[in-house]
């Protein structure tokens, strides 16, 4: 008898995605971009307006401990024409020959200073300043605006604290 020799049998064929398939994969992934976008953007816009806020209320308080541990007064301008805003006396960290200003309109805020309103009444103001205890002369807010968000900083003159709504 003669030794049975297996027969070979052809390897499987391997099945490729079709154009029809391929196009609907694409259509998909672009519904759900178009999407995510405008969530992504207004995301953006929120951080932006969370982080010039949350900015002013630091410089803000850096003119504030500066002037009580100092025993001299210091000044905050607001420049809502220019989009910025400059302590008066106090080096800028990252150029220590250049005076201390912050511009909103640039990254990472890329925010509009909308109003800086200090003092109240007839005599309003858009810069506050902190004397050698560290109160401010008076009450104030600051408005800015990233998209459709707004944040207002408030000062309380009562105890020197900024806060954010």
């Amino acid at each position: 008898m003669r030794a049975h020799t297996p027969i070979p049998r052809p390897a499987p064929s391997r099945r490729a995605f079709s154009l029809l398939e391929l196009t609907l994969v694409l259509v998909l992934m672009g519904v759900l971009a178009a999407l995510a976008v405008p969530r992504y953007a207004n995301a953006l816009a929120r951080y932006r307006a969370d982080a010039a806020a949350r900015r002013i209320v630091a410089d803000l308080d850096l003119a504030r401990s500066t002037a009580r541990s100092s025993g001299t007064s210091y000044t905050v301008v607001f420049s809502p024409a220019s989009n910025s805003y400059q302590v008066l006396n106090i080096a800028d960290p990252d150029h220590p020959d250049a005076a201390y200003t912050v511009s909103l309109s640039q990254d990472p805020y890329n925010a509009k200073l909308s109003s800086a309103s200090f003092g109240g009444g007839v005599s309003t103001s858009t810069q506050v300043t902190f004397d050698g205890f560290g109160s401010p002369d008076n009450d104030g807010t600051v408005t800015l605006q990233s998209g459709v968000f707004q944040r207002t900083v408030t000062l309380t003159a009562a105890n020197g604290k900024a806060t954010v709504q």
